[in-house]
């Protein structure tokens, strides 16, 4: 299920569009947050990364 959010909403009518979402189905972003650490020099890390593509 998706919810369009219009510039025009309030913030109450975005909270309660969101509350009638299945609470399951609901994305829990903070689980994702954060920074990895790397051994590595980031830069060269992302070179390393990017070459595999081609």
């Amino acid at each position: 299920m998706s919810i369009t959010i219009s510039p025009k909403m309030t913030p109450e009518e975005i909270k309660k569009a969101l509350e009638r979402l299945p609470s399951g189905k609901r994305l829990q972003a903070k689980k994702y947050s954060g920074a990895i650490k790397l051994r590595e020099d980031p830069l060269k890390y992302q070179k390393r990364i990017r070459d595999e593509w081609n």
